[in-house]
């Protein structure tokens, strides 16, 4: 009878907590999250006897809860899982946006919750005699470790304990410790005096040929040679036909008035043309004016200070050197890093210690 009532009671769910955190560590407070949970029988890779989905929201620290049993079914009958036979595993797969892209979180073992399911599935007879107590049973093996569930929010820091006793010192032939970082550059030091005057250098080529100088102004016009002489008159042209006569029996009338002039004769033939007098005395020529001479170069000037050595770069290399020296540094591309970050490595004699 009580047996019957124990049975009663049990749910058919468990509980399952959980911390949301994001890949990056960091707790995923306040936001909805989408749960697929499956049961697996025997190993964490084991037949899959049960899948079920649910929605939930994480609160303020990044807290959880699903009752499994009782989310929205995908395969399988919870009801029906035989508790009593084989291990059971929980595999948890989260979508932090509350979607349905799943990615996995972690496998684990039930170990006890579960089991009161399987008075479920027992029959019920009399109670028999107590039987004689038997030998203590030898202690099973540890079981594997549980799988993470997520780091839960830092609890607050203890009181520093006292300081431990210093350590024996090392071996005085003992390896010399990494290289620290390169410093940054110091500040420029002051200007040194001025070195003495160097020598005078050779005499520097001869400089291009200077401009031509300015033209001279013109000379005197030269004396004009003395006219030619005058050609000969032309003849005279033919006198025009005289007039027609007056009619006739009439008295003699007045004299007329002169006919008008005839028409002008032919131009003689031009007069020889005279001697041509002596040329003007040309002008003296423009003199012209000197290149001036180069000038001298100027004395060298002082040498400067030498500047302060710049910084080596480093090359990023991918693979560590072959065949290195004790106490050489290389920068790696994080490629052989244990961080995966660009980073110096430092080689001790035997082997590569990140920086």
């Amino acid at each position: 009878m009580g047996v019957g009532q124990l049975f009663a009671q049990v749910p058919q769910a468990f509980s399952y907590q959980g911390i949301a955190i994001d890949a990056d560590g960091e707790i995923i407070s306040e936001s909805a999250l989408a749960l697929k949970i499956t049961l697996l029988a025997g190993s964490t890779a084991g037949e899959a006897l049960y899948c079920e989905t649910h929605m939930t929201e994480s609160s303020a620290i990044g807290l959880f809860s699903v009752n499994v049993g009782q989310g929205e079914v995908v395969t399988g009958t919870f009801e029906d899982i035989d508790w009593g036979i084989n291990s059971h595993f929980l595999q948890v797969e989260v979508d932090v946006t509350g979607g349905n892209d799943y990615v996995y979180l972690s496998t684990l073992e039930l170990l006890s919750v579960p089991y009161a399911f399987y008075a479920l599935n027992a029959a019920s007879g009399p109670a028999g005699a107590p039987g004689v107590p038997g030998p203590p049973g030898a202690p099973g093996a540890p079981g594997p470790p549980g799988a993470s569930m997520g780091i839960g929010p830092p609890g607050q820091q203890g009181p520093p304990g006292p300081p431990g006793q210093p350590g024996p010192p090392g071996p005085a032939d003992g390896l010399p410790g990494p290289s620290g970082e390169l410093g940054p550059q110091g500040p420029e030091g002051p200007q040194g005096p001025p070195g003495e005057a160097g020598p005078q250098g050779p005499r520097g080529p001869q400089g291009p040929e200077g401009p031509p100088g300015p033209e001279g102004e013109p000379g005197d016009e030269g004396i004009a040679g003395p006219p030619g002489l005058a050609g000969p008159p032309g003849p005279r042209g033919p006198e025009g036909p005289p007039g027609p006569p007056g009619p006739g029996g009439g008295p003699k009338g007045d004299k007329g008035p002169p006919g008008a002039p005839g028409e002008n004769g032919a131009p003689g033939p031009p007069g020889e043309t005279g001697d041509p007098g002596p040329p003007g005395v040309p002008g003296q020529p423009c003199i012209q004016g000197a290149p001036p001479p180069p000038a001298p170069p100027g004395p060298a000037g002082d040498k400067g200070a030498d500047g302060d050595a710049g910084l080596q770069k480093l090359p990023v290399l991918d693979t560590p050197p072959a065949n290195p020296l004790t106490h050489h540094i290389y920068l790696d591309d994080g490629t052989n890093r244990t961080d995966g970050d660009i980073g110096l490595r430092y080689y001790n004699g035997t082997s590569w210690i990140d920086l």
